[in-house]
């Protein structure tokens, strides 16, 4: 999907991704927080490896 700036848009923003991540965690009894470090470097280290798998000129999209 393209904005009307011309940069595409990926996914929801921090506070829309921090609030789906907090009430997910709530209903696995867990606190809503992610406080562990080698937590969020994997989480950091996931959403790398998912967005370096984007294609930057997917089909139907001027080049």
């Amino acid at each position: 999907m393209s904005g009307h700036d011309g940069q595409m848009w990926v996914g929801p923003t921090s506070e829309e991704t921090r609030r789906y991540v907090a009430e997910s965690r709530i209903r696995q009894g867990l606190p809503p927080r992610i406080e562990n470090p080698a937590v969020i470097e994997s989480l950091a280290l996931f959403l790398r490896n998912a967005l370096d798998t984007l294609d930057a000129n997917p089909p139907g999209r001027a080049r």
